[in-house]
């Protein structure tokens, strides 16, 4: 059976660095999502570093799965109408893919849980198709705006983000009405509802850093273990 160890050695050492790249970049945007700064370009570090780290984790997925299925990586293992940024499509495709029945056919209970997550958590999605956004085409919406140029979309991820935490600000705080006209509880408010957004982040990136151990990638990924271990080992008290 094909493992990380066997594969070509340049493969190998690059799947490597993908992960580990991927584990940083998701460790600064989870980080800088749950405590923003003021500068003005706090969110835009905050959507990319999220956004890579994404792209990046749920590829890495993919390319451990054609590993896993065929021995072998093809030039591309996500099909072409998903395109390269599109993190929300990727993660309908490790959905799809990787918890298939007849991929996973003994899913635990937890994995089961990760997988309902993952596919249909109304907050997660609802981030993934920002991140998507930003991706795609929102990562140069000021540059375009500064050059008067006509933009893809009339927000920006940044306002996109800004607007699901007032969302989440709403749905969870009956009184949010009464307090935000207070600065002190106006932000702590904020700050109330990027942890949980961030906690949503967390949650993701554990599901899929268990895709390394727990599920049929096990033989091909779970040398990496101690790479994706700042999420394999959260508890669900961690998140």
């Amino acid at each position: 059976m094909t493992t990380l160890g066997n594969s070509d050695p340049g493969q190998s050492l690059s799947q490597t660095q993908e992960t580990v790249t991927a584990i940083a970049l998701l460790s600064k945007g989870i980080a800088a999502l749950e405590k923003p700064d003021n500068g003005l370009d706090a969110d835009h570090i905050m959507l990319q570093s999220l956004a890579s780290g994404f792209e990046r984790l749920l590829k890495v997925v993919l390319i451990f799965r054609a590993l896993q299925t065929s021995g072998k990586v093809s030039a591309r293992p996500w099909p072409s109408r998903v395109k390269g940024h599109d993190v929300d499509a990727l993660l309908d495709l490790v959905v799809n893919r990787c918890y298939a029945p007849a991929f996973y056919t003994r899913q635990a209970p937890s994995i089961l849980q990760d997988a309902q997550f993952l596919s249909s958590d109304p907050i997660l999605r609802e981030l993934m198709r920002i991140l998507a956004h930003y991706g795609l085409e929102g990562r140069y919406h000021d540059m375009d705006a500064a050059l008067g140029q006509p933009q893809g979309s009339q927000s920006s991820p940044a306002d996109e983000i800004d607007q699901l935490v007032l969302e989440t600000i709403k749905r969870d705080i009956p009184d949010w009405a009464k307090r935000i006209s207070d600065v002190g509880k106006s932000m702590e408010m904020e700050k109330a509802a990027r942890r949980r957004l961030a906690a949503k982040c967390r949650r993701a990136a554990r599901a899929l850093a268990r895709l390394f151990t727990l599920s049929p990638l096990s033989p091909v990924a779970s040398p990496l273990t101690s790479v994706i271990g700042p999420f394999l080992f959260l508890r669900d008290e961690d998140l």
